[in-house]
C-alpha cells in the first residue's frame, strides 16, 4: 500500500467519527456525579463491552461516505446525537441534585444517546474499506444492541443509587 492509499484511509474511516467522543469524555465525565463513576460488576458489562469494541473495530475499516442520500442523513442523526450526549452530560452535571437531575429519563441520557451517533455513523460508513460482504444494517443492530445494553447497565447503576437513597 502507497503513502497516498495510507494517507487516505486514515483520513477517511470512520474511527474518526470517535474522536470527539472520546475527547469529550475525557473531558468532563471526572464531573459528572460520583454515582456515574462507579464500576458495578454484573453479567452485563463483558456482553456490553464485546459489542462496544466490534462497533470500534468495525469503524476503523468503514469509509466515511457523505457523498450518497444514506451518508448525508447519517451524518445529521451522528451531529443530533452528539449534541443530544453532550447536552446530557452538561444537564446532569449542572442538576445533579435537583429534580431536574434526578429525571430516569435523564439519568440514563448519557447511556441512550449514545445509540443516536452509533447509528449515524453506520449510515455514514456504508461500506467498507476492504472487499467483504457487509450491509450497513449491521452496525445499526449492533448499535440498537449497545443502546439497549449500555441504558441497563445505567439502569442497574439508577437502582442501585435509588436503593441506597431509601434504605439509609
Amino acid at each position: 500500500m502507497n503513502k497516498s492509499k495510507i494517507l487516505q484511509y486514515l483520513c477517511s474511516n470512520c474511527f474518526l467519527l470517535f474522536i470527539p467522543v472520546m475527547l469529550f469524555d475525557i473531558a468532563f465525565t471526572k464531573y459528572l456525579p460520583e454515582q456515574y463513576l462507579k464500576n458495578i460488576p454484573h453479567i452485563i458489562v463483558p456482553i456490553e463491552t464485546i459489542v462496544r469494541l466490534v462497533l470500534i473495530a468495525l469503524s476503523t475499516i468503514m469509509t466515511i461516505n457523505i457523498q450518497n442520500r444514506k451518508g448525508k442523513i447519517g451524518f445529521g442523526i451522528y451531529i443530533t446525537g452528539l449534541i443530544f450526549y453532550f447536552s446530557s452530560y452538561f444537564l446532569l452535571i449542572k442538576y445533579a441534585d435537583t429534580d431536574i437531575g434526578k429525571n430516569t429519563i435523564l439519568q440514563l441520557s448519557g447511556y441512550w444517546t449514545a445509540a443516536i451517533w452509533l447509528i449515524g455513523i453506520g449510515l455514514v460508513g456504508n461500506r467498507l474499506f476492504v472487499k467483504v460482504p457487509y450491509h450497513y444494517t449491521v452496525y445499526i443492530i449492533l448499535s440498537i444492541l449497545f443502546g439497549i445494553l449500555h441504558t441497563y447497565y445505567g439502569y442497574i447503576i439508577i437502582g442501585i443509587i435509588i436503593t441506597k437513597m431509601h434504605c439509609c
